[in-house]
């Protein structure tokens, strides 16, 4: 079966046009930036009257909405959408506005995996809805800033403006967020986290310019080094192998040119942060669970050999549980985060800007979420 109702309408309408968001439109962001809007929840799904939880076992929740065009905000009401449980669930009530992902189904083929198609898998974004909620909890987030240059480190503390760059995939360019959706500008993704947060740690004024493109290959890495190099921002986020490690190409091929491009950017006196890549979804047939094991542990090698901070993307997401991750944290069933799974990155990606051990995460976020 495919999606119901509406839902099926607009993903078959739209399914190009999110194709054609994952692409680069080079754009630069000045922290701080006024988006078109901020978003603070948890991405969750609600199925029936069954009851969901939030990731944090604490969770106090404080608010249940739905972004929309123009920025819209949908915000749901308790006892009439949805019940709050004594254990820290979340139920949908018999009438609620909330979108029933129950309705949702994935065509699997008779050996229980799925095929890719424009329709099939649908993306669960357009039942997502976003949490908001307050956790007594806290984690510390341990310092990584011996990955710095010192001549990063001290433009950092004497709060020079700083440039930042990131090349990668639909990852890197937001594909499939909220904000990327209606917006149809990516604010809400990692590289522009880490500039809010260093805008607000250190007091820095940040440019973020985003040179990612959908469904790119390290070749796009190596047909920007020059220009790299040319404009030399203070440090460039590298994401890469997500859209290698499932093709028939070599992988080591693929690996190799990352660590030549690493080199000489580095040789350059640009700093460096290589982005490994999450477990996208088994189920789908082109997906090799060892080739993506792979790839990531000699992403995290080239990041040793070339003094470089590696953000164990693959390890952040592999903690989560897995029965959340692909339906409430994707937002197209396979690869791509949510707002919340871009703040899993951001959360990943930042310790190496730490110069003490004393930031919580609960901190890292209020710097993002206005």
């Amino acid at each position: 079966m495919k999606a119901q109702g509406l839902f099926s309408t607009v993903y078959v309408l739209s399914f190009i046009f999110l194709i054609l968001q994952g692409c680069s439109k080079n754009t630069a962001s000045v922290i701080p930036e006024k988006p078109m809007f901020f978003v603070k929840g948890e991405t969750i799904t609600l199925s029936s009257q069954l009851t969901s939880y939030p990731l944090k076992k604490d969770a106090k929740i404080t608010s249940i909405y739905k972004i929309g065009a123009g920025g819209s905000v949908k915000t749901y009401k308790s006892g009439s959408d949805y019940l709050l449980t004594k254990d820290g669930g979340i139920q949908r009530t018999v009438n609620s506005a909330i979108p029933d992902f129950s309705t949702y189904n994935v065509i699997f083929d008779p050996n229980g995996m799925f095929s890719y198609t424009p329709q099939n898998p649908p993306f669960p974004f357009f039942w997502q809805v976003m949490i908001d909620y307050t956790i007594e909890t806290d984690s510390t987030i341990h310092s990584q800033s011996l990955y710095l240059s010192d001549t990063l480190k001290s433009k950092i503390l004497s709060k020079k403006d700083l440039s930042i760059y990131s090349i990668g995939t639909s990852i890197t360019a937001g594909a499939n967020t909220a904000v990327t959706w209606y917006g149809q500008v990516a604010t809400e993704i990692y590289p522009n986290f880490v500039g809010r947060a260093l805008n607000k740690l250190y007091g820095n004024l940040v440019t973020v310019t985003n040179l990612a493109v959908g469904g790119a290959t390290s070749e796009l890495l190596t047909a920007n080094v020059t220009k790299i190099k040319a404009d030399k921002p203070d440090l460039v986020f590298i994401e890469f192998g997500m859209n290698e490690h499932d093709r028939s190409k070599n992988m080591d091929e693929y690996l190799d040119n990352i660590e030549v491009d690493v080199k000489s950017i580095k040789a350059s006196g640009i700093d460096c942060v290589i982005v490994g890549f999450l477990q996208q979804n088994p189920k789908w047939n082109n997906e090799s669970y060892p080739r993506s094991v792979y790839f990531n542990l000699q992403l995290n090698e080239i990041a040793k050999r070339n003094g470089c901070f590696f953000a164990d993307i693959y390890k952040a997401f592999g903690g989560l549980p897995q029965t959340k991750l692909y339906t409430d944290i994707l937002a197209d069933y396979i690869h791509h985060p949510t707002e919340f799974g871009q703040k899993i990155y951001y959360l990943t990606t930042m310790p190496v800007f730490l110069f003490d051990d004393n930031v919580t995460e609960t901190k890292l976020l209020s710097f993002i979420q206005q």
